[in-house]
C-alpha cells in the first residue's frame, strides 16, 4: 500500500513511526562509530577531567582553585586573587598556571581570570588534543561524520513530509500537523549528534 495515499491521521501514525525509526537509527550509527572499550584517564592530571567535564572555562577555575589551594595565589581584599608574595609564574607546573600567575601579578576578580580569552585558548591547546587522541571529545572527523549521519536522516525526513504536503495542498487537505511533526523529529535528529564529548 502507497503510504502517501493514507488518510491524515493514519499517515501522521506512519510518519511517527518513521521518525522514530530514524532517530534509532541515528542512534545505534552513533553508539557503533564512538563506542568501544573504556580507556583510562591519567588520573594525575585533575586539570585532563576538568577539560572533560566542563571545557576551558571550567579547567581555568580549577587552575584558580589549585593556586589558592597551594598558597601561590592571595586573596588582596577577599575577593580579587592575587600572586603570592615572592611568587613568580615559573611556580607554576604547567603552562596554565603560569599564565594565570602572570596574569594575577596585579588583583583581579576570579571570575575574570576565568573568562580570560588567553587562558582559555591556553587550556583547550593544553588539554583538547590529548582528549581528542583518546576518542573522548570529538574531533573534526567526528563532528563531520556526526552531520553527514544527521544531514541524509533530516534529509528523509524532510523529502517524505514535503511529498505529503505536495499532495494535501494539491486536494486541500490541512498539513500543519504533518510540518510541526517534520520540524520536531529534525530538531530532534540534531540534538542526538550534538555534544563535544562522545559516546566512549
Amino acid at each position: 500500500m502507497n503510504p502517501f495515499e493514507l488518510p491524515g491521521p493514519q499517515f501522521l501514525a506512519f510518519y511517527a513511526m518513521l521518525g522514530a525509526a530514524v532517530l534509532f537509527a541515528v542512534y545505534v550509527l552513533k553508539q557503533g562509530a564512538e563506542g568501544g572499550a573504556p580507556v583510562r584517564l591519567p588520573s594525575t592530571d585533575p586539570y585532563l577531567i576538568a577539560y572533560l567535564r566542563g571545557g576551558a572555562y571550567e579547567t581555568v577555575r580549577l587552575g584558580v582553585v589549585v593556586l589558592v589551594d597551594r598558597q601561590l595565589l592571595d586573596f588582596d581584599d577577599g575577593v580579587r586573587v592575587v600572586t603570592g608574595e615572592k611568587v613568580k609564574p615559573t611556580h607554576g607546573s604547567n603552562d596554565l598556571e603560569q599564565a594565570i600567575l602572570e596574569q594575577c601579578e596585579t588583583p583581579t576578580l576570579p571570575s575574570t581570570v576565568a573568562a580570560s580569552h588567553r587562558l582559555l585558548e591556553i587550556a583547550r591547546r593544553s588539554y583538547e588534543v590529548p582528549l581528542q587522541r583518546l576518542k573522548l571529545l570529538a574531533d573534526s572527523e567526528t563532528r563531520s561524520r556526526r552531520s553527514s549521519e544527521a544531514g541524509l536522516a533530516i534529509i528523509l525526513l524532510v523529502l517524505v513530509a514535503a511529498i505529503k504536503v505536495a499532495i494535501g495542498v494539491a486536494r486541500n487537505r490541512p498539513v500543519s500537523f504533518l510540518v510541526l511533526f517534520a520540524i520536531g523529529f529534525s530538531a530532534l535528529t540534531l540534538f542526538m549528534v550534538r555534544g563535544r564529548r562522545t559516546v566512549l
